[in-house]
């Protein structure tokens, strides 16, 4: 599905990328940023999500060029990385969903990183996943398809700039 179309059709108020609050003064200053990014522009980042292991499979899997995004506000792993104490105050960043229509933006109908996943342009990726079960009114969050649509990654180059991000 087109990223235009998606966004006539099912006009999402947001798409998200979670961290701790701790990384907030910086995503103001510099939007989120892909990894690469943080390295090469020498942005401290107070608290990664990631542990070791996902950042070596990001690495491996040629996402440390990309900043990650999901559909919905309660993405799996922020319970993990909360969890596992990497991350303390859990914060959601709404970002405007025309994200999706800026070039080079990639998907994954599932954690990106996840052994297997395919990383597809955006238009393929919207094709693969259930906005009829993640948008409905009153989702049904045991459903599997809810549960596959907010494992979903979307994958911007570079990473967010402050412009697109809604809740500063």
């Amino acid at each position: 599905m087109d990223p235009t179309a998606f966004l006539a059709r099912y006009n999402p108020i947001a798409v998200y990328h979670f961290t701790d609050y701790l990384n907030m003064p910086s995503i103001r200053k510099y939007g989120i940023l892909s990894q690469n990014e943080l390295c090469e522009q020498l942005v401290g980042v107070y608290r990664f999500g990631g542990n070791d292991q996902s950042r070596n499979l990001d690495s491996n899997k040629g996402l440390w060029d990309y900043a990650h995004l999901c559909f919905t506000g309660h993405h799996p792993m922020a319970y993990i990385t909360q969890k596992d104490g990497r991350i303390d105050t859990l914060t959601y960043i709404k970002i405007k969903p025309e994200i999706l229509l800026c070039p080079g933006i990639m998907g994954c109908s599932t954690v990106a990183n996840k052994h297997g996943a395919e990383i597809l342009p955006i238009d393929q990726i919207l094709d693969r996943i259930n906005f009829e079960v993640i948008y409905a009114p009153r989702p049904d969050f045991k459903d599997p398809e809810y549960d596959k649509g907010r494992r979903a990654e979307i994958l911007v180059p570079k990473g967010v700039a402050p412009q697109y991000i809604l809740n500063f």
